[in-house]
């Protein structure tokens, strides 16, 4: 392998991969975020880095609608000796947080991109699911819509119309992710009632409703 200057990140901005270069961004995009995060502690003149970066941007890809994928270049001035206080004593390290309690866990599994969302799809789906399935009436497992409406007032909610007959990853990990912020719902094929009394004719659909 060829040398890589240590100034040089494997992941561009705007990428499926976060690329943190702060402290300040790792608070803001690790620390404090809601949802499933997965980090990358790394350093561009490793090989086993080097040969992770493209797994781990594909893993990023097909990851996007239940977590999010963070990189720390720990060759960074700035980050050099914050990544040594995070405990991180080999490169790379891959950590998992955002479940609920608090906590991050090291990733032990093989460095590939399907045995990385292999093992992040498994965690997500031992989630508590918080989306509420609605409906016109109430029944088996759903609420109607007006008590859909009427639950934590204070806060705004967010619901889907969609044609599929399971809430979709992605409703799923928003009613995770807004879980303190606002009440995330969805309304299955089998509700077309409450469907044509909204006028939605295209799915998926969303509605907001402000608190």
């Amino acid at each position: 392998l060829s040398a890589v200057p240590a100034t040089v990140s494997f992941y561009t901005a705007g990428g499926p991969v976060v690329h943190v270069e702060t402290k300040e961004a790792y608070k803001r995009e690790v620390t404090q975020s809601k949802s499933l995060v997965l980090v990358e502690f790394y350093a561009p003149w490793c090989g086993h880095c080097q040969n992770l970066a493209p797994h781990y941007e594909s893993a990023a890809k097909k990851l996007r609608s239940i977590a999010k994928v963070v990189a720390v270049n720990c060759d960074q001035n700035a980050l050099a000796s914050f990544c040594g206080s995070k405990g991180v004593k080999g490169y790379p390290t891959i950590r998992l947080g955002g479940k609920e309690p608090k906590q991050f866990e090291d990733y032990q599994g093989e460095r590939t991109a399907k045995a990385i969302v292999d093992y992040v799809r498994y965690v997500f789906d031992a989630l508590p699911n918080r989306a509420v399935t609605v409906g016109a009436t109430a029944g088996t497992g759903r609420i109607a819509w007006p008590a859909f409406l009427a639950a934590q007032p204070a806060l705004p909610k967010l619901v889907l119309f969609t044609d599929k007959t399971a809430a979709p990853q992605l409703i799923r990990s928003l009613a995770y992710t807004f879980r303190d912020r606002a009440v995330v719902g969805w309304v299955p094929p089998s509700q077309k009632d409450l469907a044509e009394q909204l006028s939605i004719g295209s799915f998926p659909s969303i509605v907001t409703v402000e608190g």
